[in-house]
């Protein structure tokens, strides 16, 4: 398995509410996770609406697929702008149906070149995919940033790999034959400890302690951790 898919968890209630809250705006996703400019392609499974307004809480909208960071990905169309724009929202899986909320707006009515821009967020998860687990690690409820797919079945993760494989193909404007099925291979080892390698971080502690563990998810804050289910024993 990459890394991306291997490295999973699950967080707390408060620490879920911390990575979901914001839902970082990019589009193209040509490189994962790097902001690119607006696409007027619509894709096929692109949600289609009149316009983004602000303030406004828009239910039953259903996650589409991941990137490359774990996150789920809302597709949106707005024929307003003529554009598509992809919303990325942390601890959303395929299939999951939130509710989300535009909060914040920024457009030029006389710079028809520069494209619109929206800040999104998650109101409430509404429906939870089939595919929602909870991770048995500890250190992911406590907000460990080395995994981000634990809250996911290892099925539903390798389905979402297959997924992400064709959705770069087509990106990529390169063909699958047809007479060479994708079939993603589950890890021999399984879900845990198929690693023999790992990246510690070490951080300032009390009393002039320092602390061996990772770093919290999308932050340089250091948390430490008693043992990896990733490692091997």
């Amino acid at each position: 398995r990459v890394p991306w898919l291997c490295q999973s968890s699950l967080l707390s209630s408060q620490a879920t509410q911390a990575r979901c809250q914001t839902a970082q705006r990019y589009v193209g996703d040509k490189s994962p996770g790097s902001p690119q400019s607006t696409s007027t392609r619509r894709s096929p499974s692109a949600r289609v609406v009149n316009t983004l307004p602000k303030g406004q809480v828009m239910d039953g909208w259903r996650v589409q697929r991941l990137d490359w960071y774990g996150r789920g990905i809302i597709e949106v169309y707005t024929r307003r702008d003529k554009k598509q724009y992809n919303f990325a929202f942390e601890g959303c899986i395929p299939d999951d149906v939130i509710s989300v909320q535009v909060t914040e707006y920024k457009g030029w009515r006389t710079r028809k070149k520069q494209p619109r821009t929206y800040d999104m967020e998650l109101v409430e998860k509404a429906k939870p995919s089939a595919e929602t687990a909870r991770g048995p690690c500890p250190h992911y409820h406590e907000g460990c940033g080395g995994c981000t797919l634990q809250h996911m079945t290892y099925a539903g993760q390798l389905k979402a790999k297959e997924q992400l494989f064709r959705f770069e193909c087509e990106e990529s404007k390169l063909e699958l034959r047809e007479d060479l099925p994708v079939r993603m291979v589950a890890c021999p080892r399984g879900e845990f400890g198929f690693r023999g390698r790992g990246d510690f971080s070490l951080h300032p502690g009390p009393n002039k302690t320092v602390r061996v563990g990772f770093y919290e998810l999308r932050t340089l804050r250091g948390i430490q951790v008693r043992s990896c289910m990733i490692l091997l024993p």
